[in-house]
């Protein structure tokens, strides 16, 4: 076996080691976790948005008073819109893991399509939507309210900003087009990448005063 050959058949070794490790990674990473179950809080939450769109817990009366929550019901109610809002304070034992999580477990425990704003104040609030579902990309419209100030009078002119049909199927794709893709793409960065790193390791051989490659190679 020849040099070249040598260093050919140590470069599909070596790219077939990477496209197999590139696999494994984008594979588990594609099989994401099941969430976790939703606790205590997020089930009252859910039973109480299903109710009348609003839920307000005990802790979260500051941000949003009685009055403003029936203001909101009617706002919402009378043009029957999938949005449902909870408010409430940050928590971190809670049964999540981030109020993320909260704001997905919530939306997926009401039926589809439906939007769930998270309130909890301006650091720490969300929207999120049903799987495969988001809020329509119009002129004048938001995909979150503005969080600072006043929870009745955002919430209020956010909603009243949103179409009837405020959510469209949309169809989550994978940006590589799946694990092949994924790995695809790897080899197409990562090849340029091993070459330019040999001529560079050359490069400094020769600088060094050695041969710009390795002589005992194969040797």
């Amino acid at each position: 076996m020849n040099r070249l050959t040598q260093v050919l058949a140590a470069a599909a070794a070596a790219l077939a080691i990477g496209a197999g490790a590139t696999y494994a990674v984008v594979d588990r990473v594609s099989h994401v976790a099941e969430p976790n179950p939703p606790g205590d809080r997020v089930r009252a939450a859910i039973a109480g948005v299903r109710d009348d769109h609003v839920y307000v817990a005990d802790d979260g009366r500051s941000m949003l008073s009685t009055a403003g929550e029936h203001h909101l019901q009617q706002v919402i109610g009378k043009r029957r819109l999938p949005v449902y809002v909870v408010v409430w304070q940050p928590s971190r034992n809670a049964g999540y893991d981030h109020y993320i999580e909260a704001a997905e477990q919530i939306v997926a425990g009401l039926p589809a399509p439906a939007t769930v704003v998270l309130w909890q104040g301006p650091e720490d609030s969300t929207v999120q939507t049903s799987e495969d579902y988001r809020i329509v990309e119009e002129d004048g419209i938001h995909d979150e309210p503005s969080y600072l100030g006043d929870a009745d009078k955002r919430l209020t002119e956010w909603v009243d900003a949103l179409p009837d049909r405020p959510l469209e199927p949309w169809d989550r794709f994978d940006y590589y087009g799946g694990t092949g893709g994924g790995i695809a793409f790897a080899l197409v960065i990562g090849v340029p990448s091993l070459v330019g790193l040999w001529i560079v390791i050359g490069i400094v051989r020769r600088i060094t005063g050695r041969r710009f490659r390795n002589v005992g190679f194969g040797s």
